[in-house]
């Protein structure tokens, strides 16, 4: 059994608890896979766009037989004010999606909408990623209301069609190694304490990068790593850039 997102964003706990810890998020239109329900109204479930697992109120879901396997329309401003059967608004981030399964049972205004682009291009990257900046760092967020720096990075990539794992610890697997005297906008950075991988950002030149610490924001970034202006020193330190191309 599968089912669909309902609400603007549904937290992903890692127990079936409200005081759980919030690993990550389903926002609008998402799809995942029904384990099943489990206790205090939730399900077990795994995200079908990065087989992310955990446990989500069943009643922010809407069960669906089939997984959905149209490329789903993404809502593309900032906020996306949409409608239920009964006339109620409802305001979705950027970035949550259109499935089929929806048709009927909302109200939508299309030019919100458009399909994941091939235009991957520097001034596209900027836009979409500028959509965040500003946005304040939640653990497990993945919107412009409050996004990790992983969840920032899988939900920007997204709109250019790039199925990104959900932790930098596994998008740093994704994409070739990319020597930084070669490094360009779109490849991503990843950083690293102790040997492990802990942050991950977007190029946006060879000597600026774009991540969630604090809040998404744009910093310089060298053969150390991420120096940051308000810190007066480097906050991460450089483990790899990869691209994606």
């Amino acid at each position: 059994m599968f089912a669909l997102c309902v609400v603007p964003v549904a937290p992903l706990r890692l127990s079936p608890d409200h005081a759980s810890e919030m690993t990550s998020q389903l926002v609008f239109g998402e799809s995942c896979q029904v384990k099943g329900p489990v206790e205090n109204g939730f399900y077990h479930i795994t995200c079908t766009h990065d087989g992310y697992s955990g446990f989500c109120m069943g009643n922010q879901l809407m069960l669906n037989a089939n997984k959905e396997e149209k490329i789903d329309d993404i809502f593309t401003g900032w906020s996306n004010t949409i409608f239920d059967a009964a006339g109620h608004p409802m305001i979705l981030p950027f970035g949550a999606r259109w499935p089929r399964a929806f048709e009927g049972k909302f109200v939508v205004e299309p030019s919100n909408l458009q399909l994941p682009t091939s235009n991957f291009s520097e001034e596209m990257l900027k836009k979409v990623a500028g959509t965040f900046i500003n946005t304040p760092y939640l653990w497990g967020g993945r919107t412009v209301f409050g996004a990790d720096c992983s969840g920032f990075v899988q939900m920007v990539m997204g709109v250019f069609g790039y199925a990104l794992p959900r932790d930098a610890s596994e998008q740093v697997a994704v994409g070739r190694s990319q020597g930084r005297s070669d490094a360009k906008w779109g490849d991503l950075a990843f950083f690293e304490v102790d040997g492990r991988i802990v942050h991950v950002g977007i190029l946006l030149s060879k000597d600026r990068i774009i991540h969630a610490f604090g809040k998404v924001r744009i910093n310089k970034l060298d053969d150390t790593g991420i120096w940051n202006e308000e810190m007066n020193a480097y906050s991460h330190k450089l483990a790899e850039v990869r691209s994606l191309r």
